[in-house]
């Protein structure tokens, strides 16, 4: 976790160097800004996925269709909204995320040896990343999150399916 600070905080110094040398306009500002978050929230993706995967193995799940050739690794995905969805963030911005799945039908388990519900993959995964992004270290915080925009507010659950999002949507 301090690495992912240490790096974020190099990245940030040379991109607040560089606009106060006005090497950087506003706008190129917030593109490199956006693109660090962007490489944070991948990389804590990336660690969390995979502690997660070494505990319960992949998701999987099969469509309305029962077929065993119908089993599919359910996906997973982060959107950013706010500063960081419209690439306008700024040096004290903080991140509004929405997480969804698209895990559906009968079947929705992993395949490890500790097999979970997928529901329960994902929601322990959305924790996991809220944890990486949020806690503070010696380092600091990475980001601080704002999960308001998810389809049940702030107290809603912090991971949706993909069809669940779309309803709330609509």
């Amino acid at each position: 976790m301090d690495s992912l600070r240490h790096f974020k905080r190099a990245q940030v110094l040379k991109v607040a160097a560089a606009e106060l040398n006005e090497q950087l306009s506003l706008e190129k500002v917030s593109d490199h800004l956006t693109a660090i978050a962007d490489a944070m929230i991948r990389q804590t993706l990336n660690i969390a996925w995979k502690q997660q995967v070494e505990k319960y193995g992949e998701p999987y799940c099969r469509d309305h269709d029962q077929h065993p050739e119908s089993i599919r690794k359910a996906g997973f995905c982060v959107i950013a909204y706010g500063k960081a969805g419209g690439l306008e963030m700024s040096h004290s911005s903080d991140l509004d995320l929405v997480f969804l799945h698209d895990s559906r039908g009968g079947f929705q388990i992993t395949d490890g040896e500790r097999q979970i519900d997928n529901n329960v993959f994902f929601s322990r995964l959305v924790t996991r990343i809220m944890h990486l992004l949020t806690t503070s270290t010696a380092a600091g915080i990475l980001y601080e999150v704002d999960p308001r925009l998810r389809p049940g507010g702030k107290s809603g659950l912090l991971v949706s399916s993909l069809e669940a999002f779309q309803d709330y949507q609509i």
